[in-house]
């Protein structure tokens, strides 16, 4: 039998055992943005990295300087080799 997976989109799960959605309960995600200047988080995400931010300011620090680092790296990633290349190739 082909069940759907969560990765098709499709869950397999009862609806009741699919966990809902609450503004209340802090996400990582949004606890993140919020240090980044976003605006897509709630009250709870705004209390616990402000919590964070109080705590452990190096952390915030931290993540500013991570998304600083991923869009200078994706600036010159983007740039072309020289002439007649298409671009850079990971080598792992």
């Amino acid at each position: 039998m082909n069940t759907p997976s969560v990765a098709s989109g499709h869950d397999s799960r009862p609806v009741d055992a699919i966990p809902s959605f609450d503004p209340s309960v802090p996400h990582p995600a949004r606890i993140y943005a919020c240090w980044l200047g976003g605006k897509d988080h709630f009250e709870a995400d705004r209390k616990a990295a402000e919590d964070v931010m109080r705590l452990r300011p190096q952390v915030v620090a931290g993540a500013r300087a991570n998304r600083y680092f991923l869009a200078a790296f994706a600036q010159i990633w983007r740039r072309p080799l020289g002439p007649g290349k298409k671009g850079h190739k990971l080598r792992l």
